[in-house]
């Protein structure tokens, strides 16, 4: 099972036995420009940063293309570095504090707890903006010192 979300604008499981390929994941840029458009337009109007990883998916020429056609900023990833993805800041420790110790019965069961709890996590709530907002410039100096 793999879970993806841009904050609170796509959150979504990639069904089950599905490859994340570069098809799929410009699908989901796709969905999650569409979203910013709608849901966030002056997210949309000044322009946004995107900060993926270097999975293949994310660096292939498709999805390279269809980031520089549509003027999506990217801010670099540098290889190797898990350890700086950006929800590793504010959102996995707080959905992995609160489903520690729980067992399910279901992929079902899982998904619906994962996304209740998710709903919890948006961008009303005040703990979970200001984590991701001291969060965010702390990555982006990480990356750009990484990056020289």
């Amino acid at each position: 099972m793999c879970f993806l979300t841009f904050m609170e604008l796509c959150k979504l499981f990639v069904p089950r036995n599905t490859t994340v390929n570069s098809e799929y994941y410009k699908g989901l840029l796709e969905c999650l420009r569409n979203n910013v458009h709608r849901k966030r337009p002056e997210k949309w109007a000044k322009g946004f940063i995107l900060h993926h990883d270097n999975a293949l998916c994310h660096t292939s020429l498709l999805v390279q293309h269809f980031l520089s056609n549509k003027n999506i900023t990217v801010c670099p990833h540098p290889p190797y570095s898990p350890n700086l993805a950006p929800c590793n800041f504010w959102l996995f420790p707080k959905v992995k504090m609160t489903m520690k110790g729980k067992h399910f019965e279901s992929i079902q069961d899982n998904e619906a707890a994962t996304t209740a709890q998710l709903g919890q996590q948006g961008s009303h709530d005040s703990a979970t903006k200001d984590t991701h907002e001291r969060g965010l410039p702390e990555l982006l100096q990480k990356v750009a010192r990484m990056m020289g």
